[in-house]
């Protein structure tokens, strides 16, 4: 309760600072993503060629491609769902509210059967209208549990002899202290450790040329990976723990930050431990404040300041981005890189944001979560004047400073999933 109050009497303190600035931010409605053509356009760049080797510039651009999506029942997922089947992809989504699933094939199905589906893409036979329940393949996934992750896993193997994108975007942002299927912490588990499995067991369906999405967030910069560490005691990370004698006092704050900090850390470890004969890439995106329902009934009061999703808004450029630019433009934000995929420059502008990695401020003052509060409200209230449609932006040095400490917590989480493997 302390954590939240302190977060709303920052975000106020923070929004009269940026509103004192003179200029008039945008509305929500003035910010715009993506156009369907150039998303088209990015997806012919990259598909250049047809799984099969034929190169058909009348064809949608993704038209043979498969794109596993997680949390695809509504918000980012659910969006980048609409693209990829747009563009005439196949989508595997997975989500726990099997209700949204559903409604997820009925738009897109009927989305699909009109004469013009928003991509510059005609759906006049070259589209195969008589495919398009076939292209979506729903199946609910409570990624709580790991078991129920890793049986949508099999599922998806079975049914599709190579993958081209793996989105892995479900997540949550806890309240309250939660705990998974498997006793252990809830928000670890379904943003971080159910994709870990996920992809690890996807790895070799990934096609050559293949890639692995992880929609992450700036919360990264509030932790600085200590919580990550498997414990000298009982080998396990404190991050994980859902025994409150076990966590580290101030485990709930730093819950969200240290399963976004994983995720970078996975996608960093990826290139390095592919198995033999695998040939796909992995990226991280940063979609700054979304519009989506992650932060519960108190995340509606955040709505006027955050990046639309619908309609490709700029919410979900920086997953657009990250599936479909090529390895050339993605740069640094690749495999083990130090950036990510972001839209919107005003961490950049943040003078100081680098202080909250410094032995002084965060093991002497012990100030991490204070600044970092204060670092993502900034970003909450000053994002919308720095929007960009493509940046690739570095992420915080615990994220790619010390490769021995990422080697650790990989052979952890691999252990870890073993058995579900």
């Amino acid at each position: 309760m302390f954590y939240n109050f302190r977060f709303w009497l920052l975000s106020a303190f923070v929004a009269l600072q940026v509103d004192s600035f003179g200029a008039a931010l945008p509305s929500s409605s003035q910010l715009k993503g993506l156009s369907y053509e150039s998303i088209a356009n990015l997806a012919r760049n990259r598909y250049q060629s047809n799984p099969d080797g034929s190169d058909n510039d009348d064809l949608p651009p993704m038209k043979g491609r498969v794109a596993v999506i997680t949390g695809a029942a509504g918000g980012i997922g659910g969006e980048l769902a609409k693209v990829v089947y747009r563009l005439g992809g196949t989508v595997v989504a997975l989500d726990r509210n099997a209700t949204g699933l559903e409604a997820l094939r009925k738009t897109l199905i009927e989305e699909c059967s009109d004469s013009s589906n928003g991509t510059g893409i005609s759906n006049d036979g070259q589209n195969n209208r008589d495919d398009t329940g076939d292209r979506i393949v729903i199946l609910p996934t409570n990624h709580d549990d790991l078991t129920s992750v890793a049986s949508s896993a099999e599922t998806i193997k079975s049914q599709f002899g190579q993958i081209d994108l793996l989105v892995n975007n479900a997540g949550i942002y806890p309240q309250a202290p939660m705990v998974s299927a498997h006793g252990k912490d809830l928000a670890f588990t379904v943003n971080y450790l159910s994709h870990f499995l996920l992809t690890e067991k996807l790895l070799q369906s990934l096609s050559n040329g293949g890639r692995i999405v992880h929609v992450t967030s700036t919360f990264h910069w509030k932790v600085d990976g200590s919580d990550l560490l498997p414990h000298h005691e009982n080998g396990v990370p404190n991050a994980y723990q859902s025994d409150p004698k076990l966590q580290n006092p101030k485990h709930l704050e730093r819950s969200y930050g240290n399963s976004k900090l994983a995720q970078i850390w996975h996608s960093r470890s990826i290139y390095e431990h592919l198995p033999e004969g695998a040939l796909c890439s992995s990226v991280c995106v940063c979609p700054s404040w979304a519009a989506t329902a992650i932060g519960g009934e108190e995340g509606k009061k955040l709505l006027k300041h955050c990046f639309p999703v619908s309609d490709c808004g700029p919410a979900i450029t920086s997953a657009i981005n990250g599936m479909l630019r090529t390895d050339q433009e993605l740069g640094d934000a690749l495999n083990n890189g130090k950036s990510f995929v972001a839209n919107s420059r005003i961490l950049e502008r943040l003078i100081g944001r680098n202080l909250l990695s410094s032995k002084f401020v965060n093991k002497r003052l012990g100030l991490r979560e204070l600044l970092g509060d204060l670092l993502v409200v900034a970003i909450l209230h000053g994002q919308k004047r720095t929007h960009r449609d493509f940046i690739i932006q570095q992420t915080s040095p615990e994220s790619f400073n010390d490769k021995e400490k990422r080697d650790q917590f990989y052979k952890w989480s691999k252990e870890e999933i073993k058995r579900w493997l």
